[in-house]
């Protein structure tokens, strides 16, 4: 178990209508990672580790911000 909250995707509606350039930017993006699938992935699976963390220190400043700025 770990104090940092990452994106869990519940919220991602895959049966509602989806707009032209979603619909342009999947296949080039599955494109890509037909290339080069192991780079792809781990950039990927990178990118979502280092979102945990830099969510957490963002939603703590902002925090610290609000907290210093009420009266």
């Amino acid at each position: 178990m770990s104090q940092i909250r990452y994106y869990s995707f519940k919220d991602f509606n895959l049966a509602k209508r989806i707009r032209y350039t979603s619909a342009v930017a999947i296949p080039l993006f599955l494109i890509v990672i037909a290339l080069s699938p192991a780079k792809i992935l781990f950039a990927c699976l990178l990118a979502y580790a280092v979102s945990g963390p830099l969510f957490s220190l963002w939603r703590w400043r902002h925090r610290r911000r609000r907290v210093s700025v009420a009266p």
